[in-house]
């Protein structure tokens, strides 16, 4: 019985992966920015799902997209998930403000790899 649970906890590993969370931030809310997402130093390269997180406040409009996400449009404190298939080692996000003056905007993401 011990063999049977130490193969399945082996096959969950290998599918599900290990993911690390990391973070970054748009550090002037201002300007247009493109930031280009990695899988943290050291993960595996078989990626096979992505998470993303965005929150923010802001005194005017944003315009958020990225590599499989539709551009939208926030304004004043917000937030947005995104999660799923994904099997890219990079993930492009675009920001374009629209009358901001001042603001924060944070970002959280997570590759998840096969390893």
């Amino acid at each position: 019985m011990r063999t049977i649970a130490t193969y399945f906890l082996l096959l969950v590993i290998f599918f599900t992966g290990c993911g690390k969370r990391q973070a970054t931030q748009i550090t002037d809310v201002t300007k247009p920015a493109t930031l280009t997402l990695t899988p943290a130093p050291g993960q595996s390269t078989y990626v096979h799902a992505f998470w993303l997180r965005i929150r923010g406040k802001t005194d005017g409009s944003a315009e958020i997209w990225g590599t499989d996400l539709k551009t939208n449009r926030y304004a004043g404190k917000f937030e947005m998930t995104r999660s799923g298939d994904y099997y890219t080692t990079n993930y492009i996000l675009e920001y374009r403000p629209i009358g901001v003056s001042t603001g924060q905007i944070a970002i959280e993401y997570e590759f998840r790899c096969a390893n």
